[in-house]
């Protein structure tokens, strides 16, 4: 590389195969020597880059309510038995509805509802059917609400993986 380097840390990166071949195309037009002074730029910046992300997110502490959530996501899955594959099993939005639910206000949920045809109460036609939600504690409810909305995202993401696998990727039939 260009003797004239900084002392950055090496940085890792995840290049695309697309990648890959764009940065040899530019190695060939640039001739080698540019192309490693504008290689070790991008990096540099890729590398400063990192860090401000690393300083912004590193001294944050995960909150009691955040641990909160997590826990309660775990315990469903360990306790409740609501496995990856439970919530995959539920594609229409009725983890987020159930969410909704514990995480309506409480007066909320006695609203009329009668004209949707799910239900009396606006709780009761956003609840999906067989599934009934155990209020209590307010805290406690809107917990639930978060480990539900990350179960949900959660699916989401594995929908998306499974229907876009990554290229190359020999686990998904690619």
């Amino acid at each position: 590389m260009n003797q004239k380097s900084t002392n950055a840390a090496p940085v890792a990166v995840d290049l695309s195969e697309k990648d890959w071949l764009n940065i040899k195309l530019a190695a060939v037009h640039l001739g080698e020597a540019k192309f490693y002074t504008a290689a070790e730029n991008l990096f540099g910046i890729l590398a400063r880059r990192r860090e401000r992300v690393a300083a912004q997110v590193a001294p944050v502490a995960m909150s009691l309510a955040a641990a909160a959530v997590l826990a309660e996501r775990r315990r469903q899955v360990e306790q409740e038995d609501w496995s990856h594959e439970h919530d995959d099993a539920h594609p229409c939005g009725e983890i987020a509805a159930f969410a909704a639910v514990y995480a309506m206000p409480p007066a909320a949920r006695d609203w009329p509802a009668e004209e949707t045809g799910y239900g009396a109460t606006f709780g009761e036609a956003l609840c999906p059917e067989d599934w009934t939600p155990k209020f209590g504690d307010r805290r406690r409810e809107l917990v639930k609400a978060g480990a539900l909305i990350l179960a949900e995202i959660e699916r989401l993401d594995r929908a998306d993986i499974a229907a876009n696998p990554p290229k190359g990727d020999t686990r998904h039939g690619q």
